[in-house]
Formats: C-alpha cells, sequence, structure tokens
C-alpha cells in the first residue's frame, strides 16, 4: 500500500478529510452526538474514543509514518467483524475455523468495565450553536461463537 506513495498525496488525502469531518459531523444538525457518545463509552487512549473520522488536530499532525503503522495495525483481517445469516449450517463452527485459522492476532485495547448486565451506558446533553440533544449509547460484550 504505501510503495510509491508521494508526500503530497498524503497532504491531499488530509484535506479530503478535514472537509469530509466538516461536511458529515459538524456541519450537520446533531452531529456532535457520535462524538460525545464514543467519549463517554470509551476511556481516554482508546482508539474508539474518538471518532474513526479523527481530530482536526490530529489529521493535520499525521506524518506517513503515523499513517502506515495505523494501518498495519487497525487494517488487518484479525480486526475484521463477521456476520453470518440466514439458514446456517450446523458445522458453520468448524466450516469458519478452517477459513480464520491462519488470520494474524493484533493487540485489541479494553473497554471500560461492562455493567452486571454486560453492558456500557452513557447519557448526556450536547448543546452547541442553537442546537441541544439528550443522547444515549450502549455498547454490548462481544459474543463469542
Amino acid at each position: 500500500f504505501a510503495d510509491g506513495l508521494p508526500p503530497s498525496r498524503l497532504t491531499m488525502r488530509q484535506a479530503v478529510v478535514r472537509a469530509e469531518r466538516r461536511q458529515r459531523y459538524e456541519d450537520v444538525a446533531y452531529g456532535a452526538e457520535r462524538f460525545a457518545i464514543a467519549g463517554g463509552l470509551y476511556p481516554e487512549g482508546h482508539p474508539l474514543r474518538h471518532l474513526t473520522i479523527g481530530r482536526h488536530e490530529d489529521i493535520q499532525a499525521a506524518t506517513f509514518d503515523d499513517v502506515l503503522a495505523f494501518y498495519r495495525t487497525w487494517y488487518v483481517p484479525a480486526n475484521a467483524t463477521l456476520v453470518i445469516a440466514g439458514d446456517i449450517p450446523d458445522d458453520v463452527d468448524a466450516l469458519m475455523q478452517g477459513r480464520v485459522a491462519g488470520v494474524r492476532l493484533v493487540h485489541v485495547p479494553i473497554i471500560k468495565e461492562l455493567d452486571d448486565d454486560g453492558t456500557i451506558a452513557v447519557a448526556g446533553t450536547i448543546e452547541g450553536d442553537d442546537r441541544q440533544a439528550v443522547v444515549a449509547g450502549r455498547l454490548a460484550a462481544a459474543a463469542s461463537l
């Protein structure tokens, strides 16, 4: 992915991502609620505390090496989510083990402690401009096969 990528491409992509952040999150009604929910669900330092779009200062400060390290850490098959739906055969576990057995594992950060019911809940109020929103979110523990 990194071979032959000139620094000018990184600068161009940073501008595109910052424009997308403004268009999809900052300039829309209640766009801030997604940031508030993520900030409430995840502790400081957790990669999901800030939405994947990133903060402007982080996007602008990212170096080529930062981008490459992020890509190699998070854009891996071991970090994928698989959903199986429909008429599922009884031997689905064995079928999937054969397909994912060689997937390289990566470090996965730990989130906040779960409540007794196996979830994390946050709630709060967002105020900004002439808008106000009450937001709530709930994150459940990962299911296992």
